[in-house]
């Protein structure tokens, strides 16, 4: 029987593939163009690309394990996104200049009810 760390190896591979793609991307777009509104939403989607994997990755090694894999691997995804949303939302606010530790905290905290949303759910089905 294989192990766990074994089952998700590919999918943490890709997922760290893609956030080092995306990084990659990322800095070919800081380092060759000038910013216009056009290239701020495709950073802002990097950004998202980036941390979403990065957070994928760090989900699957560090989350305790359910019977079902496809449920871990699910789980693990949904925090990717909420992740890549919370960096998504960062990169927005800097571009607004409205970063302030009011409006990242209400970032993080619609991202939170969320999850919990998502986790009373799977706690009370039905």
């Amino acid at each position: 029987m294989r192990s766990h760390a074994a089952t998700f190896f590919p999918a943490q591979v890709l997922a760290l593939g893609l956030s080092a793609a995306g990084a990659l991307a990322m800095t070919i777009l800081i380092v060759t163009t000038d910013p216009n509104p056009e290239r701020e939403r495709l950073f802002a989607l990097l950004s998202f690309v980036v941390a979403g994997g990065v957070t994928t990755a760090l989900a699957l090694v560090l989350s305790s394990r359910a019977k079902s894999p496809a449920a871990d691997l699910g789980r693990a995804v949904r925090r990717g996104v909420l992740g890549g949303l919370a960096a998504a939302g960062a990169v927005f606010l800097q571009f607004n200049a409205a970063l302030k530790p009011a409006n990242l905290a209400f970032i993080l905290l619609v991202l939170g009810v969320v999850e919990l949303l998502f986790l009373s759910r799977r706690q009370h089905p039905g």
